[in-house]
């Protein structure tokens, strides 16, 4: 296996070098000082170059679902028939499968997202859950009376159910759904060590554990390589909302964020890039339930293959990504 090429300097470190007057008083103050002038020349320098901004209504939340399982507090309110982590307004694909639902109520039922499956510039199609999407149209008495198996299941929950829109409506859903089925990034509000983007094309509901981005007014997959950049992860850690070593990314630190457009050509060739990078992580997770399964019967010939074959497509996404 060849080793990984070197990754560029990063930009998070500014220490001068060191030298043996740094021991004399008073030079930790000075390098304080120098540390602050490169971040400030910097930072500068990125505000020069930016040439585009996203508009309000091209930075949207999740969806607030304030039950979407079961917890603690109210499976103790609800008594013993019920357990903790059982789906409310979000079921597993078991608690679907039990309700037997009408084609008009499937209708209802939209694809559910979590931080399993969306991560840094990929996001895993296949999901495990799915969310009962009722908006404020459904806060009647009588607004699920055509939809009697969704109506049977959400009655079993009502002491518990606080939603502005209740007895069935989500709480501030988006009226048609549209910006969870189109094109989109998303980015997770919360992210430990470095921000995380996700690009994806296919319908993905998820709650306000994301924000997500949709414009069409430069190209997404270009998007999706710069906000996952050592730029914009700098930019966020010193112009952003850091809560210790955490990345606070709402609303606004992704209006404020300064973003480059360059020429169609070079978004392409970014977005090429990007799309490799999405179908590497696609074909690591294919290749590692391949390995799984070659492993589980005893295929060594096949497990050493598809190994190797990891370790490549490994290697790969670190050429890429760098």
């Amino acid at each position: 296996r060849p080793p990984p090429p070197p990754r560029p300097p990063s930009l998070f470190f500014f220490d001068p070098p060191t030298t043996e007057n740094d021991t004399r008083v008073g030079s930790s103050a000075a390098s304080d000082v120098y540390k602050r002038q490169e971040l400030t020349l910097i930072i500068d320098k990125i505000k020069v170059k930016q040439n585009f901004s996203f508009g309000k209504k091209e930075v949207l939340s999740g969806i607030d679902i304030p039950q979407d399982f079961l917890n603690k507090r109210s499976q103790a309110k609800l008594g013993g028939r019920f357990e903790i982590g059982d789906g409310v307004f979000v079921l597993s694909e078991k608690e679907y499968k039990e309700l037997n639902l009408s084609d008009r109520e499937k209708k209802l039922m939209k694809p559910f997202y979590t931080t399993n499956e969306l991560g840094r510039y990929f996001g895993n199609k296949k999901n495990k859950y799915c969310i009962i999407y009722t908006n404020s149209s459904f806060k009647q008495i009588n607004s699920l009376d055509d939809y009697p198996n969704i109506k049977k299941h959400l009655d079993k929950f009502q002491d518990i159910i606080t939603s502005e829109n209740k007895p069935y409506g989500l709480n501030r859903a988006r009226q048609d759904g549209i910006s969870f089925i189109s094109e989109k990034i998303i980015s997770k509000r919360k992210c430990v060590k470095t921000p995380v983007f996700t690009y994806t094309d296919f319908d993905a509901f998820f709650n306000r554990t994301f924000m997500q981005i949709i414009t069409k007014r430069i190209n997404l997959k270009y998007l999706t390589g710069l906000l996952n950049s050592n730029l914009i992860a700098f930019w966020l850690k010193y112009q952003g909302n850091m809560q210790g070593s955490i990345y606070q990314i709402d609303k606004t630190p992704l209006m404020n964020l300064q973003i480059i457009q360059p020429s169609k050509e070079v978004q392409k060739q970014v977005a090429e890039l990007v799309s490799n990078i999405i179908s590497n992580k696609q074909k690591q997770i294919d290749y590692k339930a391949l390995h799984h399964k070659a492993k589980t019967e005893n295929q060594f010939d096949r497990e050493i293959q598809l190994t190797k074959a990891l370790e490549q497509i490994t290697v790969t996404l670190e050429q890429t990504e760098s």
